[in-house]
C-alpha cells in the first residue's frame, strides 16, 4: 500500500506505535522511500532497532 504511495521525487512519512520497531520494517519503508516515524521499544530484548538518523 505504501509503495503506490510513495515514489521517485515523492517522498512521503508514515508513523506507528512501538509494536513497529522492527529493523526489517524500517529497513523496507526506507527502500520504498518513505520515511518511518516509529516510537522507539527500547524494553525489547536487543534494544531499539531505530538508528540515528530516525531519532
Amino acid at each position: 500500500m505504501l509503495a503506490g504511495v510513495a515514489g521517485p521525487g515523492k517522498r512521503v512519512t508514515v508513523g506507528a506505535d512501538k509494536a513497529y520497531d522492527t529493523k526489517g520494517l524500517l529497513t523496507a519503508r526506507r527502500g520504498i522511500n518513505v520515511k518511518p516515524h516509529v516510537a522507539q521499544n527500547t524494553n525489547r530484548n536487543g534494544g531499539s532497532a531505530i538508528d540515528g538518523r530516525t531519532t
